[in-house]
């Protein structure tokens, strides 16, 4: 499903901002560094991944992808990988 996702948003959405490339606001967003060490985990459902609406993709807009790691609902590998850095 991801998958399909995201081989079918190429050349319609903006791979950063996941709008449409006439509707891509990446040029507008200013950056923010966070404290050092101070990281943000997305728990986000495959539905919700490259959805126009999904406000998730913004932590790593402005603060960077180093900030913020996605982890998918239902996929165990990225799962485990976030409870343990709990």
């Amino acid at each position: 499903q991801i998958a399909c996702r995201v081989l079918g948003s190429r050349g319609y959405l903006c791979q950063k901002c996941w709008l449409p490339l006439e509707d891509c606001m990446c040029a507008r967003i200013v950056q923010y560094p966070l404290w050092p060490r101070m990281r943000f985990w997305l728990y986000m459902h495959p539905k919700d991944f490259l959805r126009q609406n999904n406000t998730g993709k913004l932590l790593w807009q402005v603060f960077g992808t180093e900030a913020a790691t996605l982890c998918l609902f239902g996929i165990v590998e990225q799962e485990e990988i976030m409870w343990d850095a709990f």
